[in-house]
């Protein structure tokens, strides 16, 4: 791309985001959470600073395996942690302050345990504190994932004058690892691990949960999906989409490329029923220099939403724009 074309687009794509008129944009959607290019070696799914966490993997759990800590969530209240398989049947994430215990297990998304909410085989269940805020109060954090495709993590605040004294602040889920920045940013992988989206621990609508995932993929690492395929470019670079949830009608579009087509309407080039975690959809294509391509879906509660595909022209990182 030369100096010019990279000129252009970084102008548009600043229009797009802020809005090309006097009007201030101070709050970036949690919808498309920006990337950023830091790469980590983790021993944990979650890692931050001087941490403190204990994990095991659901096989250990099932095998009657236990880890355990102490950690002071503040200056005078201290908490144990533990971790283990439940009897009759399930699994402990568990925290006792003063002889009163919680299972933070109950209140986690169904999907990280089986359907008899016991640890699955291959996954990995980490107890993070963390004070993410800087408050002199600890946040705790269970991280649950295989390592590979699938990660969820459950933020909660600790309150020791409430009646609840764990309370869940942030859902996000993503894929393989996550790691807090120097902003105090969760910074999750994308699919192919090169690039991270940057949650806060606190945002503003916590129920929110980032619905889908672009970026690009090598042949080897498609080879784990059951993804639906379409071909636009031959020769082009395969993109993986890949929703955390259930998604339907979703549509592929583009607009001609030209300013004489400026204003000229998209152009439906596909549209699927129904793309899932387990059946994402791939393009192969080669994305132009002035983004043209959009993507558009009805999530679980019927909304509407639509991105137009860009490519960053500082790092080649793929980035989903809001419309």
């Amino acid at each position: 791309m030369n100096n010019l074309k990279k000129c252009l687009l970084v102008a548009i794509i600043a229009c797009i985001l802020v809005g090309c008129n006097n009007e201030t944009n101070t709050t970036p959607s949690i919808e498309n959470p920006q990337p950023s290019i830091e790469p980590q070696v983790q021993t944990h799914i979650f890692e931050a600073p001087d941490f403190n966490t204990i994990e095991l993997t659901g096989q250990e759990i099932l095998d009657g395996e236990e880890a355990n800590m102490n950690v002071m969530l503040s200056d005078e209240i201290e908490a144990e942690f533990y971790i283990a398989r439940d009897n009759p049947n399930g699994t402990k994430l568990y925290a006792i302050i003063n002889s009163e215990g919680i299972n933070f297990a109950n209140n986690l998304d169904s999907s990280v345990f089986d359907d008899y909410g016991f640890a699955k085989p291959s996954y990995t269940y980490q107890i993070a504190c963390y004070d993410f805020n800087n408050d002199g109060i600890e946040e705790v954090v269970i991280a649950c994932g295989d390592k590979k495709k699938t990660l969820s993590i459950f933020v909660f605040s600790f309150d020791a004058d409430q009646d609840i004294a764990f309370n869940m602040e942030n859902y996000i889920t993503g894929y393989s690892s996550a790691y807090v920045n120097n902003n105090e940013e969760i910074c999750v992988a994308s699919p192919s691990g090169d690039i991270f989206y940057n949650y806060s621990f606190k945002p503003e609508d916590a129920g929110f949960k980032q619905q889908i995932f672009i970026d690009y993929v090598t042949k080897e690492q498609l080879e784990q999906y059951n993804a639906i395929k379409y071909v636009i470019s031959e020769g082009g670079n395969d993109i993986l989409i890949l929703p955390i949830n259930p998604l339907e009608n979703v549509t592929i579009s583009a607009k001609p490329i030209g300013l004489a087509e400026e204003n000229s309407e998209a152009i439906e080039l596909y549209t699927i029923p129904t793309i899932t975690p387990e059946k994402p959809l791939v393009l192969t294509l080669i994305l132009p220099d002035l983004p043209s391509y959009s993507i558009s879906y009805t999530d679980q509660t019927g909304t509407r939403h639509q991105y137009m595909i860009a490519e960053d022209p500082e790092d080649g990182a793929l980035m989903l724009i809001e419309q």
